[in-house]
């Protein structure tokens, strides 16, 4: 993993279907890792690891945004 965010949100992941088992079989679990908390915790790092990846990133310069696009070469090579 990249990051302790993207990991986190593995965890999390796969410990939501884990709390759904456990009280579907009966068993009480402690407030703090039942179902809805693990999926919270999922929710918010998800949420976060995609405003990271999205503003996280450098700003492209103007050159780059204003460049003029190269011509497209013929699918085939005698083609008119």
């Amino acid at each position: 993993m990249n990051n302790t965010l993207k990991l986190l949100s593995l965890f999390t992941s796969a410990a939501v279907p884990g709390a759904l088992a456990v009280e579907m079989s009966g068993l009480a679990l402690p407030a703090g890792i039942d179902a809805f908390t693990a999926f919270c915790a999922f929710a918010a790092t998800l949420v976060v690891t995609t405003f990271a990846s999205d503003y996280g990133r450098r700003a492209r310069s103007l050159e780059t945004l204003t460049a003029v696009p190269a011509t497209a070469k013929a699918a085939h090579p005698l083609a008119a």
